[in-house]
């Protein structure tokens, strides 16, 4: 079974979309909590000017 994860990062009303093939859910699931723990760690402490959107992302795995 196929894994894919679909991500998508949001910002300021800006996409950018990707994907990642992985061979398990495991190995996919391990990555989409990394990406997720990066977000928060890129937002962490900024100041977001006012209008402005703070950084999003989406990550899903789905089977293919």
């Amino acid at each position: 079974m196929k894994v894919l994860l679909l991500v998508t990062w949001i910002a300021n009303s800006g996409l950018s979309s990707y994907h990642v093939d992985f061979d398990d859910m495991k190995a996919c699931e391990a990555a989409r909590t990394a990406l997720l723990q990066d977000r928060v760690r890129m937002v962490a402490g900024t100041m977001v000017p006012q209008g402005f959107q703070v950084l999003q992302v989406s990550a899903i795995c789905i089977t293919h």
